[in-house]
């Protein structure tokens, strides 16, 4: 489960295309010419992305899962696709440090460009069926794009050149939980 979880559907297919140009002959090619070449064959471009990074703590401190088996997962809801499933939205793990990268064809290369909402869970991940799964661990306070669209400080144009350096600064103590979330709301990631 480590690094990103799942990705817009036409990224699922580029999956399968990655898989096949590290594969593929001609070792003396750059790894960009291979991907090029690889999509090209298969009738798809290379969109232009940009880095988006940062970190999430949990009351001023790096978030981690305090149950163990549980995952501080970002999930972006682009607001011009607000149809999309939970399973086809671009999402990563944080790691111990809660650092996130997201990557669409390289390691943190980044996403699209779009108007993002950014929603945070903290799930546990079912490695068997490989999905991630509630209650969420924050409360249900960070999970809902209809509730988080309302904060600036979770709503992300997201355009060149990137940005590495966001902070979502999550606050719990004292909270009570959500116990009612939104019909939108990341309380799982299901294989679908």
């Amino acid at each position: 489960m480590a690094g990103r979880l799942r990705s817009v559907s036409s990224d699922l297919a580029l999956c399968g295309v990655l898989g096949c140009f590290l594969l593929a002959a001609g070792c003396n090619k750059s790894s960009d010419q291979r991907l090029d070449e690889e999509l090209s064959r298969t009738g798809q471009s290379k969109r232009s992305v940009f880095p988006l990074a940062g970190k999430v703590l949990v009351d001023g401190q790096p978030a981690q899962g305090a149950t163990p088996g549980q995952k501080i997962i970002v999930v972006l809801f682009n607001r011009a696709q607000p149809n999309l499933r939970v399973s086809q939205r671009p999402a990563v793990q944080c790691n111990e440090r809660g650092e996130f990268s997201f990557s669409t064809y390289g390691s943190g290369d980044g996403i699209d460009p779009g108007e993002y909402v950014v929603v945070i869970a903290q799930l546990f991940a079912n490695k068997e069926h490989d999905f991630c799964e509630g209650p969420d661990g924050l409360k249900n306070l960070y999970n809902d794009p209809d509730k988080n669209g309302k904060i600036p400080e979770f709503t992300i144009n997201h355009a060149s050149p990137g940005k590495t350096d966001y902070i979502f600064d999550l606050k719990l103590a004292g909270k009570d939980p959500d116990s009612t979330p939104g019909p939108r709301a990341v309380t799982e990631i299901p294989n679908d």
